[in-house]
């Protein structure tokens, strides 16, 4: 009980300090490196339906970890939006990873609020930590962009626009 209880504290005090960009540099130290395979996973989205990341091989994929008590991981979802919006139709999937502990915030809260924004690219449910461990999660929101042959191409560490001109042109070259 005992371990259970340290191992929660250390993962809030984790996805807390994600908020803050100036932990990026003990972040990426525990991170997985760019030019490497990304770890395969299958999780369930909004619709119950299974997703792996296999099944997207061929197409670029920005896949991004958050949960709804990062201010930083929902004050970046409309500039992905945007991004999903213009390049979903060039081969870019955005894949939106919720990493909240399914048994304090309900997937119908999750829900309810990307579609009272109106979202509409996907939202994974993470709900055995299986994805975030594979992809090194320490903190949120941390994003990878995985090119059409499955390799990670880029990592960014906090919140971000993903609709400035860097970030455009980091896009366009992953799709080519």
């Amino acid at each position: 009980m005992r371990k259970i209880i340290w191992l929660t504290f250390i993962l809030s005090l984790g996805i807390i300090a994600g908020c803050d960009r100036s932990n990026n540099e003990r972040a990426f130290k525990s991170k997985i490196d760019i030019g490497s395979p990304a770890p395969d996973f299958t999780l369930r989205d909004m619709n119950e339906k299974n997703i792996t990341l296999s099944g997207y091989r061929g197409k670029a994929v920005f896949v991004t970890f958050w949960n709804m008590k990062c201010k930083d991981c929902t004050e970046s979802m409309p500039s992905l939006e945007a991004l999903s919006r213009r390049f979903g139709d060039q081969g870019l999937t955005v894949l939106a990873i919720n990493a909240d502990n399914l048994e304090y915030v309900k997937p119908e809260k999750i829900i309810n609020f990307i579609k009272a924004k109106g979202y509409t690219f996907n939202i994974l449910f993470d709900e055995t930590f299986s994805a975030s461990e594979a992809y090194k999660i320490v903190a949120i929101p941390m994003t990878f962009l995985i090119d059409r042959s499955g390799i990670i191409s880029y990592i960014e560490f906090g919140k971000e626009d993903w609709t400035s001109r860097e970030n455009i042109e980091r896009v366009k070259n992953l799709i080519k």
